[in-house]
């Protein structure tokens, strides 16, 4: 896209409200770690579950125990950007839930096998 094409979508675009930031803010944080966190079980399906053939091969890889190429890295980035994700951009999406499954005050732990987990505070209503 050249540069006058950009400037005249600038100019024709309404400018956002602070809450509509903030929800595309919330929706990019989402994406981002859904990214991350699904490139580590796509290569986890693409290399196989290397867990307990560690000696199949009859030499290290260097991997870590069980990991297959790639696997640590994956899931480090995966954790990384589940613990960039705002507390208030979780607790706006558990808001969406049905009232029977909404808490005043909870907390909510999603967690990466054994490698991570994070914790998102949630004031209440």
């Amino acid at each position: 896209m050249g540069a006058a094409n950009l400037l005249l979508l600038l100019i024709f675009l309404p400018e956002l409200t602070s809450e509509q930031t903030k929800v595309v803010d919330c929706v990019a944080q989402f994406e981002l770690a859904n990214r991350a966190c699904t490139i580590m079980h796509a290569a986890k399906a693409i290399h196989g579950d290397r867990r307990g053939r560690g000696g199949e091969h009859g030499h290290s890889h260097g991997h870590g125990e069980g990991e297959g190429e790639g696997e640590g890295h994956h899931r480090n980035r995966c954790c990384r950007w589940l613990k960039e994700i705002d507390d208030s951009c979780v607790c706006s999406a558990l808001l969406r839930l049905p009232i029977s499954l909404v808490k005043p005050k909870h907390t909510y732990t999603v967690s990466v096998g054994d490698h991570c987990s994070t914790t998102y505070e949630c004031g209440g209503l």
